[in-house]
């Protein structure tokens, strides 16, 4: 079974080795072609065809989104683990000064 810090290595590990983003559409290779357009060659994402409608539409932002998307939230978990973390430790440190405190009390 899978924990979520392991889903979360496997993912920050595909995005690492993704072709960079922003993806962005390349009418030059055809209707459907989406690929990385900057720096000095083309990265290729390749062909993908939403189809038609609102939801393709939909569909057709959210994977180009993706690339950007992932690395950014990627990024927040990260931050708020390590406020989680930072909290948890002044938590412990309270802790410990108010059983201090009862100590003294009871003394």
């Amino acid at each position: 079974m899978t924990t979520p810090i392991d889903r979360l290595a496997e993912i920050a590990k595909r995005t690492e080795a993704a072709t960079p983003g922003p993806w962005e559409e390349n009418p030059e290779y055809g209707r459907h072609f989406y690929a990385y357009l900057r720096g000095s060659y083309m990265q290729g994402v390749g062909t993908i065809n939403f189809g038609d409608g609102a939801g393709a539409d939909a569909d057709r932002a959210f994977v180009l989104a993706a690339r950007t998307d992932i690395p950014f939230l990627l990024q927040q978990l990260r931050e708020k683990d390590a406020e989680i973390a930072e909290l948890q430790a002044k938590l412990r440190i309270r802790e410990r000064q108010l059983d201090d405190k009862d100590a003294a009390v009871i003394a």
